[in-house]
């Protein structure tokens, strides 16, 4: 398998990647990876499991309303950003959307795609982002350089110069 072209934000050249660079693609390993097999990091596994932990003795020992709320504390404590910034409907939902895996589709998408991604992303690492690029047959992949997982709050004239260099792409200069 082969990686096509890319561009780097920093320089708005383009970029050859090799088949070296799939290197950064995990590969499952029993116990060490997610459903999603990518590889977690040590962090992550000691997080997930004492959160396991706690919740497993919490559910045993305390009952009703007391236990919910020191839940939600366990949670807001080992959760995402994202997760932590969220309440009630809207907190259910990002975890049924964060658990839904639709990489399955992506091989579907036949439209020419932007992706636009942080190389600093804590929440979504950037290997999701190779990932897509390879499963989406006419996509761009721009790595944005010092920007985390919202690259347009970071950087955004780099994100607009990345969207205005697609479009002269598909559309010609205008």
């Amino acid at each position: 398998m082969c990686i096509r072209d890319s561009y780097a934000i920093e320089t708005l050249e383009v970029m050859e990647y090799g088949d070296a660079k799939l290197n950064i693609l995990p590969t499952a390993k029993r116990g060490d990876t997610s459903e999603k097999g990518e590889k977690k990091t040590e962090k992550q596994k000691i997080s997930e499991n004492t959160f396991k932990f706690l919740k497993k003795i919490t559910t045993k020992l305390l009952k009703g309303e007391s236990r919910e709320r020191f839940l939600d504390k366990l949670r807001n404590i080992f959760g995402s950003v994202d997760y932590k910034s969220q309440k009630g409907v809207m907190r259910d939902t990002l975890v049924k959307v964060v658990n839904e895996d639709l990489t399955s589709f992506l091989k579907e998408i036949k439209v020419k795609t932007l992706i636009i991604w942080g190389e600093k992303d804590k929440e979504l690492p950037v290997k999701h982002a190779y990932i897509m690029y390879e499963l989406i047959q006419n996509s761009k992949l721009f790595i944005l350089k010092n920007c985390g997982h919202f690259p347009y709050l970071d950087n955004l004239p780099k994100v607009l110069s990345s969207i205005e260099s697609f479009l002269e792409e598909i559309y010609g200069n205008s």
